[in-house]
């Protein structure tokens, strides 16, 4: 597999050292993606003694692996989501995700981060008249609740659609860049880093837990699993996560070809790009085909079939393949993510589950398990709940949802020839 284009062009300045030692601090997290490098540096902020390890470099994690969205409507429609929980907290996901985003980019102008960030709008396309009355659907409810929702049917984005919405205030960066710049921001207020320092055990000590690794223990009150998927999974999420695989292909177009924005089909499994103004051209950005991770496809069938997608859709604009890869993504059961303390130990918190809208809703986990540890209400958290209830209805609606994108996606390219 070839490296993400992030990690071929991050800025790093420095390294940090595996631990070697027992060491005692306030907070223990696991994971060096965004979800544990943002808490890392708001606790380290308020003179919490944290302690941050990774099992790699921040170059090997999910977040180095991801498309560089920044968007506050997440996998699941605001309809279903609608229908599964009811109108008060479907909007406040939303209003929650939006609010991460906001988070994100005043961080980035209080510790002047180099990231490529920059305020866009997102487009869900329709490719035919029933998506197209879910997109209006969509709209008329966000519209409800005052998002900056608009639908529209006319030849702004170039390519054949049946009609589209545009969702302001959206975002887009360089997350490698971000995550780096943030470790360096906790650095400097007292956090210790250890790289290439692989968790193996939890346990608890009296009123202190202990994580274990190869070289040293961390004792610490407080324990963040911040992993892309928990090490030491409560079992009460064993059965309420899934691991999936996405595919992502970096490619060059002439310059203003389309707008410079996020982009998404309505297709199960969906797709996904993003265009960038780049010196001499433009960067696209694509991503889909997403499978259950045991199923054993050969990653080329996905990436052609991917391509072939595109090409498809961007009927008159040639673009050429420079880069690919693929990563992983958990899905939840219910299609919202599990945040917060575990049922069995109030002072382990876990964040998985972010499905595909993983930048945005780690940085809003970062939040919520920050200011739990540092007993502060968050008016997020009561969605996220790890043992919230699963509603019947929930169930049924991914259901069909993940029943759906097996059949659109990993059904079909199982058969399909390799070249």
């Amino acid at each position: 597999m070839q490296p993400s284009t992030w990690v071929n062009t991050a800025r790093r300045s420095k390294r940090y050292p595996s631990l070697d030692k027992d060491i005692s601090v306030d907070v223990a997290i696991i994971g060096g993606g965004i979800t544990g490098t943002t808490a890392a540096y708001l606790l380290s902020k308020e003179g919490k003694k944290v302690a941050l390890i990774s099992d790699g470099t921040t170059e090997e994690t999910t977040t180095a692996h991801t498309t560089g969205f920044l968007n506050a409507p997440i996998d699941t429609s605001l309809a279903s989501l609608t229908k599964m929980f009811g109108q008060d907290i479907a909007f406040n996901v939303w209003r929650s995700t939006f609010w991460a985003i906001d988070r994100i980019e005043e961080r980035i102008r209080d510790e002047k981060i180099e990231c490529e960030f920059m305020r866009c709008d997102q487009y869900f396309y329709a490719r035919d008249d029933a998506e197209w009355n879910e997109l209006q659907e969509e709209t008329k409810l966000a519209q409800e609740a005052d998002f900056p929702v608009e639908a529209k049917r006319d030849s702004h984005l170039v390519f054949p659609n049946e009609g589209y919405i545009r969702v302001r205030q959206q975002a887009k960066f360089h997350a490698l860049d971000y995550v780096n710049a943030l470790i360096a921001a906790a650095d400097r207020t007292g956090a210790q880093i250890y790289e290439k320092t692989e968790a193996t055990n939890i346990r608890i000590n009296g009123r202190s837990r202990i994580v274990e690794t190869k070289k040293g223990n961390i004792t610490a009150k407080d324990i963040v699993m911040a992993t892309y998927y928990p090490f030491i999974l409560p079992k009460e999420l064993s059965l309420h996560t899934g691991p999936y695989v996405t595919y992502i292909i970096e490619a060059e177009m002439d310059s203003g070809d389309l707008p410079e924005a996020l982009y998404q089909d309505m297709h199960n499994p969906y797709h996904y790009f993003r265009v960038d103004r780049m010196k001499g051209h433009d960067r696209l950005i694509m991503g889909g085909e997403d499978h259950r991770r045991e199923l054993k496809i050969d990653p080329n069938k996905n990436f052609k079939a991917l391509e072939s997608s595109m090409r498809d859709r961007l009927k008159y604009i040639e673009f050429k393949t420079k880069l690919r890869w693929h990563w992983g993504i958990i899905e939840p059961i219910d299609g919202l993510p599990f945040i917060g303390e575990t049922k069995a130990d109030p002072h382990q918190y876990v964040a998985t589950g972010f499905s595909g809208t993983g930048l945005t809703l780690g940085t809003l986990a970062a939040e919520i398990i920050s200011d739990a540890i540092l007993g502060r209400r968050n008016g997020w958290a009561h969605l996220y709940r790890e043992d919230r209830p699963l509603k019947p209805s929930a169930l049924i609606q991914k259901g069909k949802d993940y029943v759906g994108e097996f059949m659109g996606g990993a059904a079909k390219n199982m058969f399909k020839k390799a070249k």
